[in-house]
């Protein structure tokens, strides 16, 4: 019983990290704020580093 509150909890970080995700996706500061979890940083970051470099 107690994994499946841990699940819930899980699932309502990873909801609120995808929500804040999106909503800062479109302002470009995707690296910075949204995907800072560590599942595609890197890409990310190639997709926003040439145009401020």
């Amino acid at each position: 019983m107690i994994w499946v509150l841990l699940l819930l909890a899980t699932c309502g970080i990873c909801a609120a990290f995808i929500t804040s995700a999106l909503s800062s996706a479109p302002v470009g500061h995707q690296d910075e704020s949204g995907f800072n979890y560590g599942e595609k940083p890197s890409r990310v970051r190639s997709k926003v580093r040439p145009t401020e470099d």
